[in-house]
């Protein structure tokens, strides 16, 4: 749920890494998530623009958890498509390389372990995803925590070598 923060602005951001590093009430995380999560809903009732913003991470993350016969947790899968979000951002260079770092750092903290993806079972499930259109599918990029947006992307094999190459070169030592 703390994704929420991420996509309404960097200073809740800040709020999620001190949250997790000196363990801030999880009532206050839930509440500020969830009026995160009000704001968008209440701009966007019917999901036509800025609530679609509310799927940053998911559409990777529901695909991670299809791919891997839903060995892991949605949180954990969704943190991790986050993550994998905030690479292709920073792989497009939507992102800088200082900024993405500095979110993989707090993901990273959040996930502890890498998930092994099955690169075909994986591509079969974003084709399979609600948002998929033809060989596109939508997902949520960043330009940064506040400043997220809705791009298409042709899964192909260009994209899919990204991600395997995000895969093979994620640690988490």
């Amino acid at each position: 749920m703390s994704h929420l923060l991420a996509v309404r602005s960097s200073n809740n951001f800040d709020f999620i890494n001190k949250y997790f590093k000196n363990k801030i009430c999880i009532k206050t995380l839930i509440i500020k998530s969830l009026l995160s999560k009000k704001y968008y809903i209440e701009r966007d009732e019917f999901d036509k623009n800025e609530r679609k913003l509310l799927n940053f991470g998911h559409t990777f993350g529901h695909a991670i958890e299809s791919a891997t016969n839903y060995k892991f947790s949605h949180g954990i899968c969704v943190a991790y498509g986050c993550l994998i979000s905030f690479w292709i951002s920073n792989k497009y260079k939507y992102l800088s390389d200082k900024t993405y770092l500095e979110y993989e750092k707090v993901l990273k903290f959040i996930i502890k372990n890498k998930i092994r993806i099955n690169i075909l079972s994986f591509k079969k499930a974003l084709l399979r995803d609600k948002k998929a259109t033809k060989s596109k599918v939508g997902f949520i990029l960043s330009k940064g925590c506040g400043r997220m947006f809705l791009k298409e992307l042709e899964i192909n094999h260009f994209l899919l070598n990204d991600i395997q190459k995000f895969n093979d070169q994620i640690n988490f030592d």
